[in-house]
């Protein structure tokens, strides 16, 4: 249990701790290899077992002799960096002492990124060239803790900036110097994560729709999006056809937070606009239907909201058929389109054959006595109709006394449905005076009829 320190200088055949020729047995002993490069006993060129070459630095050190089993205590009272004697009144027995080691630390700046855990700082002070600059291999480094504020730290969690952290010793034999240390900062980097609003497509149905929600990429350590309490943001509402977007914003301790959009798109509704049809009689002036009715409509929605429909009137006045002309188009809808139509029909004209009488003349009837018109509206006379009259029936051509039948044809008309009602023609019996009639004489002979002759 013994040490040697010093120069050993001008004698080539003498020991780092004993001389030369040396007989006996040395154990748990020491020498300062920095300051003698021989061997540790002698010049005979040979280490001597039990004796172990340390640096000044080691030699300063009181665990390289506990370790060795040395009966030796640190002593803040000792200034030597090298173990004395020093006695133990308590136990009554000499003991050697040491001044504890103090070095000056150089904490260097750590950088690293939020991984969900708790990142000790052991981690990443784990040699003695981060805590002190140089490296003391020697040191038990666990023997040494991390101080902020006069509170013990072990390691950080959430993402940040954590400065002024100060190195002490738990060692009896180590101490930090007063004067002369650098503290250290430990930055915990956010890590990435990107969030993406949720997305939907609807069909319009009249009522306030929505789309909220986000999924995450990114999270670490199995954590899920419920570690994000700062977002909003994250929903988008319409009624009527559109795209409504999201307005994804927040941020986070831990995490640097790209945001991608959602949207909420409300497509149209089909609907189908049947434009009214109607059918009505000519009557000489203009007629027409308007008006439409729609299918598909939402939410109890009536055709109030299609505000921008035109084409669903037909117009005319003559006998034919109109079709509507029906278009638009709305926010809300995507719209069909079925037109209507007007037909306007022909109106019923009774056209009557008038009578006709004469007296027989020996002469062959044709033509006729004119035509009587029941049924034309708003005025109109048969000036309006086409063609020409023609007589017909039995009578044309007629001679004899008796009744005879006029009929008649060849009138036409866009408008008029043309009855034509037969009339009669009479040719009455002329009066025929005879005078001056002589009977003969006959004699009744009885057996022959007698005969009247003129």
């Amino acid at each position: 249990n013994s040490y040697a320190t010093g120069n050993v200088t001008g004698q080539s055949r003498v020991g780092g701790l004993v001389g030369e020729n040396f007989n006996g047995t040395i154990s748990n002993s020491f020498y300062d290899k920095t300051k003698y490069t021989g061997n540790g006993v002698g010049g005979d060129g040979s280490d001597q077992t039990g004796v172990t070459g340390k640096t000044t630095q080691e030699m300063s050190y009181g665990t390289t002799f506990k370790n060795a089993s040395w009966d030796i205590v640190a002593d803040s009272s000792v200034t030597s960096l090298t173990p004395v004697i020093k006695w133990d009144s308590i136990n009554n027995k000499y003991v050697w002492a040491i001044a504890p080691l103090a070095l000056t630390y150089t904490l260097t700046d750590k950088t690293t990124t939020y991984n969900g855990t708790t990142q000790n700082l052991s981690t990443f002070y784990n040699n003695s060239a981060d805590i002190f600059g140089t490296n003391y291999s020697f040191i038990d480094l666990s023997k040494y803790k991390f101080q902020v504020a006069g509170s013990d730290v072990t390691g950080y969690k959430d993402a940040g900036t954590y400065s002024n952290i100060k190195i002490a010793s738990n060692s009896d034999f180590l101490t930090i110097a007063n004067s002369g240390n650098t503290d250290g900062t430990f930055t915990i980097n956010k890590a990435d994560a990107t969030i993406t609003a949720n997305s939907d497509s609807k069909v319009y149905n009249g009522l306030i729709q929505n789309v909220s929600g986000f999924t995450v990429t990114g999270l670490v350590n199995n954590e899920d999006k419920s570690v994000l309490t700062g977002i909003t943001g994250d929903n988008a509402s319409g009624k009527d056809v559109g795209v409504y977007n999201t307005a994804l914003a927040g941020t986070d301790t831990n995490y640097n937070l790209t945001f991608n959009q959602g949207s909420l798109e409300i497509t149209k509704a089909d609907a189908t606009i049947t434009a009214n049809s109607d059918s009505k009689v000519y009557n000489g002036l203009i007629q027409n239907v308007s008006g439409f009715t729609v299918t598909g409509l939402v939410n109890n929605e009536d055709k109030s909201v299609l505000t921008g429909i035109t084409g669903d009137n037909a117009s005319g006045k003559d006998v034919g058929v109109y079709n509507t002309a029906l278009a638009g188009t709305d926010t809300n809808y995507n719209l069909t389109f079925e037109d209507g139509k007007l037909t306007i029909t022909k109106a019923d004209l009774t056209a009557t054959l008038n009578d006709n009488s004469k007296t027989y003349d020996g002469t062959s009837y044709s033509g006729g006595n004119g035509i009587t018109f029941n049924g034309f509206v708003n005025g109109e006379t048969a000036s309006l109709l086409g063609g020409n009259l023609v007589y017909s029936g039995t009578s044309q051509g007629a001679k004899d006394a008796g009744n005879y039948i006029i009929s008649g044809s060849g009138l036409t008309s866009n408008n008029y449905n043309i009855s034509f009602v037969d009339g009669k023609l009479t040719i009455n019996k002329k009066d025929l005076t005879i005078s001056n009639i002589t009977a003969n004489n006959k004699t009744y002979d009885g057996t022959t009829t007698a005969t009247l002759s003129n």
